[in-house]
């Protein structure tokens, strides 16, 4: 049940019910241009129908002066993006955060998950370090598979990696996971009890 992300998140105010999800979705290379239509076209109705408020800068519209213009309504960042260790990007590579910008700050008690290569080695840590709520972020290279000759949204073969689970290393201090999937579902794992 998505209601619950603002545990965490927080964004639009504690009176609205619905998490507030931006995904900043740049279209303009071969990378963006396969992933990009997929998420656009299937990720973000899924989003709707489970109860989330989807807010989808595409193409031109995934710059930083947008983004930033919308990070304080949401809860959850997510999207695409090309990044390395230090720097998540949008629209033609404009850098939208890298460690230390200023920006960061205003994602305090949100969640950031974009697909963007190896921004979980430095760009999230120094994120977490002042005061993201939550993140997830590749430690390597992200690589992908397509289908020759067909659609990005109707891709058997990049449907299972856009739907595939992700593998994130551990933190070095305490921490839960939580999960709730409604009344009567809701557990807490401690992090010392996960081992994959």
């Amino acid at each position: 049940e998505l209601e619950d992300v603002r545990e965490v998140g927080g964004g639009g105010g504690a009176a609205m019910t619905k998490p507030v999800i931006l995904e900043v979705l740049p279209y303009y290379d071969p990378a963006t241009r396969n992933w990009t239509p997929r998420v656009k076209k299937v990720i973000v109705p899924r989003l709707e129908e489970a109860g989330a408020e989807v807010i989808v800068l595409w193409g031109d519209e995934a710059n930083p002066a947008r983004v930033y213009a919308e990070v304080p309504k949401i809860d959850v960042f997510s999207g695409v993006g090309h990044g390395n260790e230090t720097t998540y990007t949008g629209q033609y590579t404009r850098v939208i955060y890298r460690v230390c910008h200023p920006e960061i700050a205003k994602l305090k008690g949100k969640c950031f998950c974009p697909v963007s290569c190896s921004v979980g080695v430095k760009l999230l840590p120094d994120m977490v370090e002042k005061g993201l709520g939550c993140g997830l972020g590749e430690l390597d290279l992200y690589w992908f598979a397509r289908t020759p000759g067909t659609r990005p949204e109707e891709d058997p073969i990049l449907a299972a990696f856009q739907d595939s689970e992700y593998t994130f290393k551990k933190p070095d201090r305490p921490y839960k996971v939580r999960f709730d999937a409604g009344e009567g579902h809701k557990i807490e794992i401690s992090g010392e009890d996960i081992v994959e």
